[in-house]
């Protein structure tokens, strides 16, 4: 599968993760844990994998979306990843990274009650 198509599965699965109603006990997918490791005090919502694509929700209660890109963004940073784009609005932040055979995109917005982190790394092939 291209790199192209695992993004359109990753932006499929994201919007239906968004809408998806949140399960106890989920664990970050060890692909993600690996390289951006869980926001401290988050509750994992979502996580699930589709072939090479492993991805995440996490629901970071009441911190501002500022802190909590800027928790990943120094994640990013230490684990040696490049950033190909990054996109800041009000609030919604969007960061697109890759290493070695690794896309990686971390994207923080706020639904209005809490912010929200979605998280997805693939694997190229």
């Amino acid at each position: 599968m291209t790199l192209a198509k695992k993004f359109g599965v990753f932006l499929f699965i994201v919007a239906f993760m968004v809408s998806s109603v949140a399960l106890a006990a989920l664990k970050l997918p060890e692909e993600i844990e690996a390289e951006f490791t869980q926001y401290p005090g988050s509750k994992v919502t979502n996580s699930t994998a589709a072939g090479s694509v492993f991805m995440a929700s996490l629901d970071c209660g009441t911190d501002s979306v500022d802190e909590v890109f800027d928790y990943y963004k120094a994640r990013i940073m230490e684990n040696d990843w490049t950033i190909e784009f990054e996109s800041k609005s009000e609030n919604n932040y969007s960061i697109k990274v890759n290493k070695e055979s690794l896309e990686g995109t971390v994207i923080v917005f706020s639904d209005g009650e809490a912010t929200v982190v979605n998280l997805a790394i693939a694997l190229e092939e």
